[in-house]
């Protein structure tokens, strides 16, 4: 399938879920306690432009519009948004900043309609030198303490001219992307795993001014590291489920894989929508293919051992006329995912994976 086809069909997807929810987000904006008055919004905005983006905006003409984006899947967070756009006549730029619960997660700016006549390109070290500027800027507007070890792997990164660096608690990847230079900090998970909702990552452009920024640590955690369920338990609890399904499709199972993940709580199942669980991901193929369905998957939470989700894998039409794998999983990611994908480029979730005849 193409990208743009599985991108809307997840978008639909989202929509659909949301609309559910709409009624129940709206009610619960109007009583939160995170709710952004417009003078601190604007005050906020300003700050990051000038001191984080490096923006000089003297000159310019700035206007805010504050408003409340579509219900989102969570009923228990609060999101609102800021597009500012900035003018003089000759250049003009846009950008919207994405709050959750009063903090920044997201940030864009569009320059496509600025002259900015950039003679001299930034290179590496002049970028990583806006990675660490932007960063101790911003954390002197957030006050979040992990932005210390970005700040920390970022020197040592442009001291080193290494592009990917760690310490025990974070690994920091750096990418040069058409749209600049991209660095991503990643929060281990138990020490060893890593999910691009637990990251921070931001693009320097060439002209030296910062572009985009995600800061999904600031409004995600890590609920417990604690695992009670092992790997073949796993897949002995998702047989059952596995070889009923295939019987009935007269399908016997041909191979089995176990992927262990923290996983995002995106359907509340267990209350909060920020919070990521340890999990199994038991996947199975069958043998052929019956009405469209190749296999068969079921997620664990690996905590408690309860089921979040099953269902069969199935295929589905391309524009080519070929068929393609569906993989149903990718529903349950949030849509602040779907909408960014794009932009985890650098990511690698590390995860453990067996097969088994």
């Amino acid at each position: 399938m193409n990208r743009q086809k599985l991108c809307a069909m997840l978008v639909t997807s989202c929509m659909v879920f949301l609309s559910l929810d709409g009624l129940s987000r709206v009610g619960f904006a109007s009583s939160t306690a995170y709710f952004f008055s417009t003078d601190d919004m604007e005050s906020f905005c300003q700050q990051f432009l000038t001191n984080v983006v490096m923006l000089n905006t003297s000159g310019y003409q700035t206007t805010f519009s504050m408003e409340l984006p579509p219900p989102t899947y969570s009923t228990t967070h609060f999101d609102n948004e800021c597009s500012v756009t900035i003018s003089n006549g000759q250049n003009q730029f846009s950008a919207i900043f994405s709050f959750t619960d009063g903090k920044l997660w997201f940030f864009d700016l569009d320059a496509s309609q600025a002259n900015l006549n950039v003679s001299v390109a930034q290179d590496f070290n002049g970028s990583m030198n806006g990675v660490v500027k932007a960063l101790t800027n911003y954390q002197g507007l957030s006050n979040a303490a992990f932005r210390t070890d970005f700040v920390n792997l970022a020197t040592a990164a442009l001291q080193t001219q290494e592009l990917a660096v760690e310490n025990e608690n974070f690994s920091l990847q750096i990418e040069n992307t058409t749209d600049g230079l991209t660095a991503t900090c990643f929060e281990k998970i138990a020490g060893e795993y890593t999910n691009p909702l637990m990251s921070m990552r931001l693009t320097i452009s060439e002209t030296g001014l910062l572009t985009e920024l995600y800061d999904g640590i600031s409004i995600h955690h890590v609920a417990t590291t604690n695992v009670t369920m092992s790997e073949d338990q796993a897949i002995a609890l998702a047989e059952p489920f596995i070889q009923d399904y295939g019987a009935e499709n007269g399908q016997n199972i041909s191979a089995i894989n176990a992927t262990f993940e923290y996983r995002q709580d995106v359907l509340q199942q267990r209350g909060d929508t920020s919070a990521l669980y340890p999990s199994w991901d038991i996947e199975a193929w069958y043998d052929h293919v019956e009405n469209d369905t190749y296999g068969y998957s079921v997620i664990f939470w690996a905590d408690n051992g309860q089921v979040s989700a099953a269902g069969p894998d199935t295929l589905v039409g391309s524009p080519t006329g070929t068929n393609n794998p569906f993989d149903w999983r990718l529903l349950l990611l949030p849509c602040s995912v779907i909408t960014f994908a794009g932009a985890f480029g650098v990511y690698q979730h590390r995860r453990l994976r067996k097969r088994r005849k």
